[in-house]
Formats: C-alpha cells, structure tokens, sequence
C-alpha cells in the first residue's frame, strides 16, 4: 500500500542523519565496491583545506543555507532543537545550534561538507567572536580540563561544557546539547565543574554560565539594559 511522505519524510531525514553521523561513505564504486570520493580524491579535498581562506561566495553560502532549511532543520526539529545559520567565515559554517541540535553537529559537518567541500568545518556563531582572555595560560589549563575530564564524563548524558571566555578571575562556560534546560544544570555548574576549575587554576574566583535554561538566550552577548 502507498504511504504518505508526510509520514515517511522524518524517518527518512533521520535516516540520513544518521549515515552522515557515523562518517560511512556516501555512495560505493558499483564496479570496485570502493567508496566513491575516497583515495585521491580524498587527498585532494585534504590539500584545499590547506588552502588560503578566500571571500566568501555568495554561491556557497546560497547552497549552504539551502541544505540547512531544507534538510538539516527538519531533522533537528524532530529531536525538539533547531539550527540557525549565522554566517560562513574563513572556510567555516557559523550555526547557532539549540537544544537537543548540538548532539547532531558531527553530523550536520560532515553533510556540509559532502556537498560543499569547500567548508573546513561547523563552528558555534558566538565561539567565532574575538576575545583575547582564550589565548590566555588560564584558559589553556581550563580548556585541557574541559576536555581531558569534565566533558568525557558529560558526554555520556549527551551534553558539553564549552569555554565561552576568561576575563581577569571569571571563567565563563556555556551548557550545551542534554545540559541545557537540565534542572540540575546549576548544581553540576556549582557543585562540579566550578570546583575542578579552581582548582586547576587557583587565580579564578567566579564560574558563570552563560547560558539562560528556561529559553536557550544567552545572556552574556546581549548589551546591557
């Protein structure tokens, strides 16, 4: 019997996802059985990565913007988040990726960059801001903590603590992905990670995060009122 594609569309979607997640091969070689796009041609994708970032083009950001409405965004929606497209800067596609969607960013990378190998990789719109405080002694031991200690244990519970920025003796952190909404968010924050990081760096009096629970705003870019 027929089925609606209204039906079939998010299993589909998900499907897709899914594929593009696990970074299996697209398509096989019917006559080899070899990944179509491996080997040499692979390499070459490797060499144009190491290639000088130019202007963006308003073609790649057209195709970019165009699998993100009609392919990725479906899918995020159907977990409860949502991806929004910020920018293409440097070989890097900026998203602001809400709720459950940042458990989908591998995923979402390795379709972009199937379609458009131009891309080098998927970045969070707000980590493409200048600030200094990241390229401090300080926040090369928080950051090496994050990720050594704190996030391998997140993980587990599909979330992610990320360094937003350190500024004079604050660190601030950004709950990401199952964290995010979490009621028990800000007890993990004071009881947890807030402690590992004074300890790790002495000189940090104060661990905020950035993030608003409720509603997924966050409040540390938004000018004061």
């Amino acid at each position: 019997a027929a089925t609606d594609w209204r039906v079939l569309k998010p299993t589909v979607l998900g499907a897709v996802m899914e594929h593009f997640v696990s970074g299996e091969p697209v398509l096989l070689d019917p006559a080899a059985g070899t990944p179509l796009g491996g080997g040499a041609a692979k390499e070459a994708g490797e060499a144009e990565e190491t290639e000088e970032a130019e202007e963006a083009d308003p073609a790649v950001v057209a195709e970019i913007r165009e699998l993100i409405e009609t392919r990725i965004r479906p899918t995020a929606a159907q977990g409860g988040g949502d991806v929004v497209f910020h920018g293409y800067k440097d070989g890097h596609v900026l998203l602001e990726m809400k709720g459950p969607a940042f458990q989908l960013k591998a995923g979402i990378e390795n379709m972009l960059r199937h379609y458009v190998p131009e891309i080098k990789g998927v970045k969070d719109h707000r980590d493409a801001l200048p600030k200094p405080g990241m390229n401090t002694p300080e926040a090369t031991a928080i950051r090496e903590l994050l990720d050594t200690r704190i996030n391998p244990s997140v993980a587990m519970h599909g979330g992610h603590i990320a360094l937003v920025d350190v500024r004079e003796d604050t660190v601030y952190i950004r709950l990401e992905g199952g964290c995010q909404g979490c009621g028990m968010a800000d007890v993990t924050l004071k009881q947890g990670i807030e402690v590992q990081i004074k300890q790790t760096v002495p000189e940090i009096r104060k661990v905020l995060d950035v993030t608003d629970h409720a509603s997924g705003d966050n409040p540390y870019y938004q000018p004061a009122k």
